[in-house]
């Protein structure tokens, strides 16, 4: 890493700071290539290095994994900030934002990956990307990778997405006309199916109703601790005025969008069905980056480390068809894709293996369009989610009244601070 200014060391170990996962010392080794990744991407990983290293006679590889288990991951980060710190590090990052948690201090390696790409840390990918074998730029998702630019160039390689929706059997709603496109026409939704059904949902989809929740590159909030409080007593009014009916749900399909939310609408795809992705407050949807990949800026063999990755995001890997080889019984990368990421493949050609009707890809491809801001999943949404969850049990007690959640909400905001300060 080009680490040439005292305000770049000082952004990069700031970084560092903020991580909480994961990596294994890397010994000075011209023949190997290090990936760090997810102990749950683990055998993907393995698998399809060695796949790539047998078909093009690549470098040995040597894989790093993240534990699950928060004390060894902590030990890990510790050996992997001495090793970024001391200009070495692992050659690949392939990372997953843990977006399964409302535990804020759950470990990742970056708690917030945008920010990392603003410090220095990742090699800019564009003059690769130019000259790739493999992937075919025009089969990926434009709107997702974007997430992964900064005015430095393409930083991260996004693999997965996602983002929170509902679906409704259509002649369960009284006007399927009416969908709310934003947060504030979501508040004001008296479609009883919708207003019945989607606010239990609200620790999970809060945070999505901000297009955008920070400027990472000059580390501020783009909303104030007022704000966030309105958006928070919004919400929790809107919970809390919601009526559970004992008649049969009208929801056919309700989680963060992925293969399993698109296969139960695919179940149902014999009877007409509207999906509503949660609006965010610009007229729009939020989608988070859910697993991304990147390149150290450190790495000794850039070439061989986007060969890798050009490797894993061609269509024959994403879709998990393969390469074919000499041997007609071995296909590299067949079947070995990631396909189990939480959300949906930014690969357009792998995204719609798990559309087995029409109907279904034709509601994909309308929901699709709804997208207007995508970022990664990090610290402060977790933070946000953890914080609704604890002024609803204030609500919902009355034990500490107004006062209770505003500590709550400023002691979140404080905490976001810190967090992008860090």
């Amino acid at each position: 890493m080009k680490l040439k200014t005292i305000g770049t060391v000082l952004c990069l170990v700031g970084v560092l700071a903020g991580i909480s996962g994961c990596g294994d010392a890397q010994e000075a080794d011209t023949e190997k290539l290090v990936i760090c990744t997810d102990e749950i991407h683990k055998d993907t990983v393995e698998t399809l290095a060695e796949d790539w290293r047998n078909m093009v006679d690549g470098a040995e590889v040597e894989i790093i994994s993240i534990p699950q288990d928060e004390s060894l991951a902590q030990t890990k980060i510790t050996e992997l900030r001495t090793e970024l710190m001391s200009g070495g590090g692992p050659d690949v990052f392939l990372v997953g934002c843990n977006i399964d948690t409302d535990d804020g201090e759950a470990p990742m390696l970056f708690p917030n990956p945008e920010k990392a790409m603003y410090s220095g840390l990742f090699l800019p990918l564009d003059d690769y990307m130019e000259n790739a074998r493999y992937m075919d730029p025009e089969h990926w998702n434009q709107k997702i990778m974007s997430a992964g630019k900064t005015p430095e160039g393409q930083l991260t390689l996004p693999i997965a997405y996602t983002y929170c929706a509902y679906a409704f059997d259509t002649e369960a709603l009284e006007n399927p006309s009416s969908v709310p496109g934003s947060w504030d026409e979501l508040l004001q939704c008296q479609e009883p199916a919708i207003r019945n059904n989607v606010p239990y949902g609200a620790c999970l989809w809060l945070s999505q109703t901000f297009a955008r929740l920070a400027d990472y590159e000059n580390e501020t909030l783009m909303f104030s601790e007022e704000e966030l409080e309105k958006r928070v007593e919004d919400a929790l009014a809107w919970q809390m005025g919601s009526q559970v009916t004992e008649e049969q749900s009208p929801v056919t399909a309700y989680a963060q969008v992925g293969d399993t939310f698109w296969s139960q609408v695919s179940e149902m795809a014999g009877n007409p069905e509207t999906i509503l992705p949660v609006p965010n407050d610009e007229n729009g949807v939020t989608a988070y980056v859910t697993l991304y990949a990147a390149v150290n800026r450190n790495t000794e063999h850039p070439e061989q480390a986007f060969d890798l990755l050009d490797f894993m995001f061609s269509d024959q890997v994403m879709t998990g068809v393969g390469f074919a080889s000499e041997d007609s019984d071995t296909n590299y990368g067949h079947s070995n894709n990631f396909s189990f990421a939480t959300g949906v493949l930014t690969n357009t050609e792998a995204a719609r293996q798990a559309l087995r009707v029409p109907a279904a890809q034709a509601l994909y491809e309308d929901t699709e369009t709804r997208i207007t801001h995508v970022r990664y999943y990090s610290q402060l949404d977790n933070t946000i989610s953890q914080m609704y969850s604890e002024c609803f049990l204030e609500e919902a007690g009355a034990s500490s009244g107004e006062n209770g959640k505003k500590e709550i909400i400023a002691q979140a905001y404080q905490t976001m601070c810190m967090q992008l300060a860090e």
